[in-house]
């Protein structure tokens, strides 16, 4: 049933032009993040898991203290930027990206000791570097994040 579902949801994203492969990778990864995904809009990259993406956030606890809401979500480079609001040039717009979004206790190394509300964590498809953050003040949430096209949904 799962290999059916995957399939149908490939062929259906095939047709607008993204691929959307599910593969089980047991020996790369864990029972808790056995679907690995392939994203491309032409660029091929392969993405981890949301829950990968999620892990590597939460695995910093000097940075992200507490945790009162955390999403994430598969989108473009460009998508990105364009929902923040500023454009850099350095990748490609149609590059996926991890966008993990926290909301909380986030203590950022180079905010010198203060604490903010959310924190927006922005990591390559992979979900192992970091390519941008964003924080703000208070316990509100990164208005623009909603905004985000998910891919992987």
């Amino acid at each position: 049933m799962r290999r059916v579902l995957a399939a149908t949801v490939a062929a259906t994203l095939a047709a607008v032009g993204i691929t959307f492969v599910v593969v089980s990778s047991a020996a790369r990864a864990t029972a808790a993040d056995t679907s690995v995904t392939t994203v491309s809009a032409s660029s091929g990259q392969l993405a981890a898991s949301r829950d990968v993406a999620i892990r590597r956030v939460t695995s910093h606890p000097e940075v992200v203290r507490r945790i009162d809401k955390i999403e994430a979500k598969l989108t473009t480079w460009g998508q990105y930027q364009a929902n923040q609001g500023f454009v850099d040039k350095g990748r490609a717009t149609n590059a996926p990206v991890w966008v993990v979004a926290v909301s909380g206790a986030i203590t950022p190394a180079t905010a010198e000791g203060r604490s903010f509300g959310w924190a927006l964590f922005v990591l390559d498809s992979a979900g192992i570097q970091y390519l941008a953050s964003a924080n703000g003040p208070g316990s509100t949430w990164p208005a623009y994040f909603d905004a985000l096209i998910d891919l992987a949904k």
